[in-house]
Parts: structure tokens; C-alpha cells; sequence
């Protein structure tokens, strides 16, 4: 195969990075290499060995939490780790749904102790997590277990978690998207590690990593591993139960498939990790298209340039609507193809009332060469930050009511050519404005001459003017002086402080969104 270079050519119409290594024949080399090998004589342990290598899983020796349910994957992962020379650490949560669970959270406490491993405990009521978030009693699961190991693992001080899943849980993922509809990034399934933030949005990015070591083998091979080894897996009745999408996939619908090809399983893998390198490529266009034209704002809202979403290929619109979803409801679990393609349409032909629903609990509103979309919430209960002070400059200050920082530069004002600016930076005159600032939510009282206007004029005015909709009136963030709102960001100055002629000193305003 004649090698292709990657490396800096342009996708998707978004230039790479000078430095992207991937080379398509090296990926392609090590997709091959890496599918799960039904018939190999490579022994299980030194596969594992060999993956983690691969994948730069975990560091020599590491200590690191390991999700233990008790079943055959998860205890294998635990001793395979402890062979290999790691500190596994097991957590195991409770999820009180059966009344024999918490003799079987003792049971695998014991299996641990006989291995000299150290062990974490939980009970959580996950049926009444369940009620009270209108979550499904499998979702609240997960997300109780997940913030569970987040914060053990904080707790005792170890930056990675390690979960089981399988070849075998891969290939039914990869069917699971494909039924509810999907793109690429669902095609690639379960990645080998990722940020823990971006499985559970509760967790804060960059913490703690989320690492399956277990995607070499198959759930045969985990269950040997426990034979051999003398331990004894308990088996969870709600593995059986069909009323769960993925039990129906795992005991009725793989089944079938494999009457057609016996090694669907195995090649649904394959699709996963050829999708996986593919779909790198695309993240990567998607986080430039993201940046070029979706803007967070507070209250689990952002506004999106239509102008701009308008130029991006066809594969990264759609990326970068299902990101804004996922930004808008905090994860991206219950985001369908569908969804991602319904904005995709709402930015193309905005709703003739301006308002309209998506996803029963995301609202999209438009606003001229705006879309903003917000998530379900109660205006009333919204109340306005305290106000901020900034008593000098330069400097950068956080403002984490908005969910943003301000960055303050004074310098001499720069020729005309070169004050570039956006709705979200300004140049400022200096000399006009009087410390200390004020960066606050807009009141009723506020007036502003916005840059160019022949008078003054209500602010609520002007943001009706601009298309801003009613629920974030009341949280649009100004920045004031004693005697005047300075600048709104992503909209105006006030006309009086704009540079002149005659200006000496020039403040540089930018207002840096905080992207999760």
C-alpha cells in the first residue's frame, strides 16, 4: 500500500496542525494489528501488557481506581493490573436495586482482600436518583458510578480510572448508535482512553482519565481469566433483563447477525477502531469550526454565527451542532444523528415565530445572524450574579458568573489598520472611562450610545434591537464605569469611549468565552 501523508494537508476545508503525526498506512498498520485475535497464541496477560503500551494507557506501577461491579470483566481487569505491576485500587458501587446487592458488595470485598487489594465502598439509591432527575433507572446508574470513581479516585489521589469493557461490549456499542442513528464519532465506539469529563459532564475536565484496558479481548477471555485464577464472578440478573436496548442487542440481536457472518463481532470492532482514525481527523475540524462560530453564554445557553456555521463542510456541521448540543444539556448520552441534524436545519431555515423546541427540553430562538440555543429553565428562578469590581488593569479577571474571563491591555492606540476587532474584544479610549469597572448583569436603568448611533437609547432597547432573547435580557453581562455602560460584550461600546484622534491611551477589552 503506497503510505499517504496526512500530515499537513488540509480536511474538510480546516488546515492541521504543521506538527499531526498520524500517517494513514501506519493507522491502517495498527487497526490490523490491534483487533481482538480470536486464535492467537499470545497469552492474555501479555495482550493487555501490549495495549496499554500501545495506547499509553497508564504509567509503570501506577495506582489507579478500577470500577468493580464483581462481575468476570471488572475482576479481571483488577488482577491482570496487580500482575502486571500496577496499584489497582477497587471502588464498587451499591446501587441498591436488589436486595441481595449489599451481600455481594461483602462477597467481592472478601475477593479483594484475598488479594491484598484495597477497596472502596458506596450504597446509592439509584431508583430514587432515577425519579427525582427523570432519568432512566440505566442512566442514573451510570451517572452515579461515574461520579462515584471520579471522586474516589480524587480522593485517594490517583489521576486515572480504569473500567472493563470488552471486544465484545465495543461491537454491541457500535449496534447501539447504529440503531439510534449516528455519525463517525458513534461508528468509533468506546475510545481506549479519554478525558473522564467527557462520559460524565459533572466531572471537571482534566482532572481524571478514563482508561479500557480490556478492549483486546473478548468477554470469553475476561471469564477464563477469573477461572483460572480461582475467582468466582457474580452474575447481575439485570444483564439478562430485555427490557434494556443492550441486553436485546447482546442476547437476541448479535445472535441473529452472527447466522449471517460468524465474525460480526469481530468486524464490528474493526469498523470501530478504522472510525476511530478517521474520526480524529474530523474532531479536529470540528473544534476549529466550534471556535469560528459557537459562543458559550451563561445559563446553559450559546448563540451560533449562522454566517459562519454556513461555510463549514457538510461532516463538521454536523459535529459542531451535536458539540453544541452536548455543551447546551451537559453530555451527549441522549443526542441522536437526528438531533444534530435538526439544528443543522434550524441555522439553515430558522423558525418563522422565532422560537422553537428540539429535544423536548432545548430551545432554539433566532436572532437574525444568530441561532441561540438553551436548555429547559425557569426564568423566574434565574437570578443575576452580584456584581464584579475591577479596580486595575491590565490583567486578566475571572469572571466565573459568566462562565468567562476578561483579559485588560493598555497600550499606545495602534493605527486604524490595526485595531481588529470582533464582537467579543474592543479598543477603548482610556482616558473616558474611570476606575474601578463594574462587570455586572444589564438593570432596567441602563442606557447606552452604541457605537455608532446618532443618540442615546435604553439598553433593553438596543438588545431587543439585536435580536437578544427576553430570558437572557436580564443576564446579559455589561461592563460600566460611574457614569456609563462601557461595553456590552459580543454587541457595542458605548460610542463616547471609541478611540479618537486625539486618544493617548488605549484599553484593549477581550471577553474569552469558557469552552468545555
Amino acid at each position: 500500500m503506497e503510505a499517504a501523508d496526512a500530515g499537513n494537508e488540509p480536511f474538510m476545508g480546516c488546515p492541521l496542525p504543521a506538527a499531526y503525526p498520524l500517517r494513514l498506512s501506519s493507522a491502517l498498520f495498527w487497526v490490523l494489528a490491534s483487533v481482538p485475535r480470536y486464535n492467537v497464541r499470545v497469552d492474555i496477560r501479555t495482550r493487555v501488557a501490549q495495549f496499554i503500551d500501545e495506547h499509553r494507557l497508564l504509567e509503570p506501577g501506577e495506582r489507579v481506581v478500577v470500577g468493580l461491579s464483581g462481575g468476570p470483566d471488572s475482576l479481571a481487569l483488577f488482577v491482570l493490573l496487580q500482575e502486571l505491576g500496577y496499584a489497582p485500587i477497587a471502588a464498587h458501587l451499591d446501587h441498591s436495586l436488589r436486595a441481595e446487592s449489599a451481600d455481594e458488595a461483602r462477597g467481592v470485598a472478601q475477593m479483594i482482600a484475598g488479594w491484598g487489594g484495597e477497596f472502596h465502598h458506596q450504597r446509592a439509591d439509584v431508583a430514587g436518583a432515577a425519579r427525582r432527575e427523570h432519568r432512566s433507572l440505566e442512566e442514573a446508574a451510570r451517572r452515579m458510578r461515574y461520579q462515584f470513581l471520579a471522586a474516589t479516585a480524587l480522593e485517594c489521589g490517583c489521576r486515572t480510572v480504569a473500567v472493563g469493557h470488552t471486544a465484545d461490549d465495543q461491537a454491541e456499542t457500535v449496534l447501539l448508535h447504529l440503531l439510534r442513528g449516528t455519525g463517525v464519532s458513534g461508528l468509533r465506539g468506546m475510545l481506549p482512553a479519554v478525558d473522564l469529563h467527557q462520559v460524565q459532564r459533572d466531572v471537571s475536565p482534566g482532572r481524571v482519565r478514563l482508561v479500557r484496558p480490556l478492549l483486546c479481548l473478548t468477554r470469553d477471555e475476561s471469564t477464563r481469566t477469573c477461572l483460572a485464577r480461582g475467582l468466582v464472578a457474580r452474575s447481575d440478573p439485570s444483564n439478562e433483563d430485555l427490557a434494556f436496548l443492550r441486553n436485546r442487542i447482546r442476547h437476541q440481536l448479535l445472535p441473529n447477525l452472527e447466522t449471517y457472518n460468524p465474525a460480526i463481532r469481530r468486524l464490528l470492532v474493526q469498523t470501530a477502531q478504522l472510525m476511530g482514525t478517521h474520526s480524529r481527523l474530523l474532531e479536529l475540524a470540528i473544534e476549529r469550526g466550534l471556535q469560528t462560530c459557537v459562543t458559550p453564554l451563561a445559563s446553559g445557553t450559546l448563540w451560533i454565527d449562522r454566517a459562519e456555521f454556513a461555510k463549514l463542510p457538510d461532516a463538521v456541521r454536523q459535529g459542531v451542532a451535536r458539540e453544541a448540543l452536548a455543551q447546551t444539556l451537559g453530555g451527549r448520552e441522549d443526542i441522536a444523528l437526528r438531533h444534530a441534524l435538526s439544528l443543522v436545519h434550524f441555522l439553515a431555515n430558522p423558525p418563522h415565530s422565532g422560537h422553537a423546541h428540539l429535544m423536548k427540553t432545548v430551545h432554539i430562538y433566532s436572532a437574525g445572524p444568530r441561532l441561540y440555543v438553551s436548555r429547559e429553565h425557569d426564568p423566574s428562578r434565574t437570578a443575576p450574579p452580584s456584581p464584579q469590581w475591577i479596580e486595575t488593569v491590565p490583567g486578566q479577571v475571572q469572571a466565573q458568573a459568566f462562565s468567562a474571563s476578561i483579559e485588560f491591555d493598555l497600550t499606545p492606540p495602534p493605527p486604524k489598520t490595526e485595531r481588529g476587532t470582533d464582537a467579543w474584544s474592543a479598543w477603548i479610549d482610556f482616558d473616558r472611562v474611570h476606575l474601578p469597572l463594574c462587570l455586572r448583569a444589564a438593570v432596567s436603568a441602563d442606557r447606552i450610545r452604541p457605537l455608532g448611533a446618532p443618540q442615546e437609547m435604553r439598553l433593553s432597547d438596543f438588545l431587543a434591537r439585536q435580536h437578544v432573547p427576553q430570558f437572557l435580557r436580564r443576564l446579559q453581562p455589561v461592563l460600566a464605569d460611574d457614569m456609563r455602560v462601557v461595553w456590552v460584550p459580543g454587541l457595542r461600546i458605548h460610542h463616547e469611549v471609541r478611540l479618537s484622534d486625539r486618544s493617548q491611551r488605549a484599553l484593549r477589552v477581550r471577553w474569552i468565552a469558557r469552552r468545555e
